[in-house]
């Protein structure tokens, strides 16, 4: 089972929501957590919102996992996450930071760019994710660089009193 996750920000993410039906069309077993999305996704099974129990037991259980950039839904995720950011450009997000964090954990993450990707990226998942450090080695490493950068951020941003 692929469990697809688009988070809880208040901007669908309706490029991943289209991404997760491919999967699907293409015969995968897809669980959907799509948020305010309204794109249709019938061959998906689907769930707008998720207790944080449920989401934890969907991520447990997934075979892979596919994850927007935000990193409270992937870094403590067992094995090797397909990561998907949010673009400011397409009305994702406020801005890019997503872009920004997952090009600092590429190297433990798979990092997917354009959700119309995911077919060609889950196809060659395994290989991909057998490359990467191990789990708990990159979890450890990634959220204490990732909480560097976002604190180098938020110092540089009150510097320049935004």
């Amino acid at each position: 089972m692929i469990f697809v996750t688009v988070g809880t920000h208040t901007d669908p993410f309706d490029r991943l929501v289209r991404g997760a039906e491919q999967l699907a069309q293409a015969g995968h077993t897809v669980v959907l957590q799509r948020g305010p999305s309204t794109v249709e996704t019938p061959n998906c099974e689907v769930h707008d919102y998720l207790s944080p129990r449920e989401m934890a037991r969907l991520v447990r259980d997934a075979d892979i996992l596919v994850t927007h950039g935000g990193p409270a839904s992937f870094l403590g995720a067992p094995g090797v996450p397909i990561v998907v950011p949010r673009r400011h450009a397409m009305g994702e997000h406020v801005d890019d930071h997503q872009v920004k964090f997952v090009a600092h954990i590429s190297h433990r993450a798979h990092v997917v760019s354009d959700p119309a990707d995911l077919v060609a990226a889950v196809a060659r998942h395994w290989e991909v994710a057998s490359q990467m450090v191990p789990a708990a080695e990159r979890r450890t490493e990634a959220f204490a660089e990732a909480f560097g950068h976002v604190v180098e951020e938020v110092v540089r941003r009150r510097r320049s009193g935004f």
